[in-house]
């Protein structure tokens, strides 16, 4: 009864709280929890939502898109080919402009590599310091992978609240897929030399 009244109230929100991005977590005790933050950010762990409420959120982003663009940061899935590649000439930036020096422009830095399926571009923006040759062909290999398959939204979460306020704690989470059941992949998000970076 507990799930059917959050499942209710989620169908419920506005179109902004769709547009931003509606997370289901699995908690600790094992309550579902849906939300517009990371799952991480409640101590829980990401889960795909599934059915009709993942039909409506995405209607909903499309609707959304096409009133002004791009919903909040998220991308959204099956669109033309034509739209994803005009949005990625505003999303991208030359590898030569250095790197992602705010959240969001790591948001979109990522969106648009996981968009052209390119795992180089994607590799830009994981935070590689202290990993050693092991570790990184291990990194290398689960990018390839994410690489692969196509975004169908991704939101970065700052983290920053009370004891960690003054830390660089943030969070981003891509959702993938290509057939029923999409993965959810939650990023740390670390600030290193001025730039933001993600790692697992």
């Amino acid at each position: 009864m507990r799930l059917l009244a959050v499942l209710a109230l989620c169908i419920a929100a506005s179109a902004q709280a769709a547009s931003l991005g509606i997370q289901r977590c699995r908690g600790g005790d094992g309550a579902t929890i849906y939300t517009d933050t990371a799952c991480a950010a409640l101590g829980a762990r990401a889960e795909p939502i599934r059915g009709e409420l993942l039909e409506r959120l995405a209607r909903e982003n499309a609707r959304a898109a096409g009133e002004g663009g791009l919903a909040g940061s998220g991308l959204l899935a099956r669109a033309g080919e034509a739209e994803q590649l005009a949005a990625l000439s505003h999303m991208t930036r030359s590898p030569a402009a250095g790197c992602a020096r705010t959240p969001r422009q790591l948001t979109l830095n990522l969106q648009g590599a996981l968009m052209l399926g390119d795992v180089n571009r994607v590799a830009e923006s994981y935070h590689w310091t202290g990993l050693d040759h092991r570790q990184g062909q291990r990194v290398l290999a689960r990018l390839q992978r994410l690489a692969g398959k196509p975004l169908l939204h991704a939101d970065y979460v700052d983290a920053r609240i009370g004891p960690f306020a003054a830390t660089d704690a943030g969070i981003l989470q891509l959702t993938l897929g290509d057939g029923n059941v999409p993965t959810v992949v939650d990023f740390d998000v670390r600030r290193h030399s001025g730039c933001y970076f993600v790692e697992f």
